[in-house]
């Protein structure tokens, strides 16, 4: 058995005897008993146990003040706990930082520094009797004069390109943080720069501070890889004839996120072009449309100045804050040759009205593009087969080849009396020409008497006459 001894509605004392419990309900629910230290023995009805001593009156304090207050960051403040049944000491629990209790009287006083928001404080009065409990809700504003970041919250940078962003603050900050950088970044005071050196979303969180209190924003920056993308990894087979134009082939050049235009070099012995038609071997130029190069055709051949033999180098595709793409080239430029087994021909002779005798040399060609025309100078004629001659001739390589192919050469019968020279002209297929040099003479047989008559001859019958001269 036990028993609750209570003032004014406070438990003063609860007592039991043979062992303790915790009272379910009353005024006691939820403490436990203190055993006396006696047991009940077989004592006459009327008898009892009996405590005796003077009773502590003494009631635990209960706190009457303000259990909500709203108060300003960095700034001074005080609160006075009070509390009803004479409390000898006080106690505060989860005060911010800036803030503390003086146990003796109940006083909080200070200048909170820290985040501004809502604060639960945990109150306590004590006296004799126990102690009594409260929460307060201490609701912290920011401090009108401390930093509200006021830049944007989000930022794009590239890769491999120089970046440049400067937080504001009003008012002012004297010191700034930033946390989560991506690689290739740092701050000074309120600027972030550097070259960023990883690609993707990073959460930067910016901190500004001064006398009065901070302020934190997070900043959403992005770096993104500027991308040029060609169609092709090289282009081989182009072919062009020295000084024509040759063959053409293209391709497509596309990109992403560009900071800038884009340029495109040809190598040496080549040309581009944006047309197909308009060919320069200038560098061109390209420009994205917001940061975005659609796909464009681009056309490439052998410049016409291209010497003879194998040419190659590389197409450079730079700009716009990407890795430079290359573009391998390679052709051909061929030289139509002509040769001659000799370069003169001379001693050609005959008569008025009678061809000359004929002399012969070869014509061979290599890499032609077209026929071979052989035209002779005037009074001289040519035969393929010595024997139908004309004043010129036609020759047609085959495959771009012109076999050894013999010329035979004469003064023509219809050439009057003097001497010729001149030269056999050997054109086309886009060789260069050759020249061979022939000379002769024709003569007109002549009789020539030293008198037009003699005197009269007389003679003897049977007799020869005088001579004459």
């Amino acid at each position: 058995d036990g028993m609750a001894i209570t003032v004014a509605g406070s438990v003063v004392q609860f007592l039991s005897y043979e062992g303790t419990f915790s009272a379910l309900d009353g005024a006691a629910n939820g403490i436990t008993s203190i055993d006396i230290g006696i047991s009940e023995t077989s004592a006459a009805v009327g008898s009892s146990l009996q405590l005796t001593g003077s009773p502590n009156t003494a009631v635990k304090p209960v706190i009457t003040s303000t259990n909500a207050v709203t108060i300003t960051n960095y700034t001074a403040f005080s609160y006075q706990i009070t509390a009803s049944n004479s409390p000898v000491s006080f106690n505060a629990s989860g005060l911010p930082n800036g803030l503390s209790i003086n146990t003796s009287n109940g006083l909080i006083s200070g200048a909170p520094a820290v985040t501004p928001g809502v604060y639960t404080i945990g109150l306590s009065a004590i006296n004799s009797a126990g102690e009594g409990t409260q929460n307060l809700t201490l609701t912290l504003l920011k401090n009108p004069g401390a930093p509200t970041i006021t830049s944007s919250t989000n930022a794009i940078a590239y890769l491999r390109s120089a970046f440049n962003f400067t937080a504001t603050a009003n008012p002012a900050a004297t010191a700034w943080t930033f946390a989560g950088l991506p690689s290739g970044l740092t701050n000074s005071g309120a600027t972030l720069s550097g070259i960023p050196t990883s690609a993707g979303t990073f959460n930067v969180a910016i901190t500004a501070t001064n006398s009065l209190g901070n302020d934190s924003q997070s900043l959403s920056l992005t770096v993104v890889d500027p991308v040029i993308t060609l169609s092709t990894n090289s282009i081989a087979g182009l072919s062009a004839t020295v000084g024509k134009e040759g063959s053409i082939q293209a391709y497509m050049i596309s990109g992403s996120n560009l900071t800038s235009n884009i340029t495109v070099t040809a190598p040496t012995d080549f040309r581009i072009s944006e047309d197909g038609v308009n060919f320069t071997n200038n560098p061109i130029t390209l420009a994205p449309s917001d940061g975005v190069l659609s796909d464009k055709m681009l056309f490439v051949s052998l410049a016409t100045n291209a010497p003879a033999g194998a040419r190659s180098g590389t197409m450079t595709h730079a700009g716009g804050g990407a890795l430079s793409q290359n573009l391998p080239v390679v052709g051909t430029v061929i030289q139509p040759v002509l040769s001659l087994s000799t370069n003169s021909l001379a001693g050609f002779s005959t008569r008025v009205g009678v061809a000359s005798g004929t002399q012969s040399y070869t014509l061979s060609g290599t890499d032609l593009t077209g026929g071979i025309t052989v035209t002779p100078p005037a009074g001289f004629e040519l035969s393929t087969d010595n024997t139908t001659f004309s004043e010129s001739l036609l020759l047609i390589p085959g495959a771009g080849r012109l076999g050894s192919t013999t010329i035979f050469v004469r003064i023509s019968s219809a050439v009057s009396e003097g001497a010729l020279t001149g030269t056999i002209l050997h054109e086309g297929g886009d060789a260069v020409s050759q020249n061979l040099s022939v000379s002769g003479a024709v003569v007109q047989p002549l009789i020539t008497l030293s008198a037009n008559s003699l005197s009269a001859f007389n003679a003897n019958l049977g007799s020869a006459s005088a001579a004459q001269t």
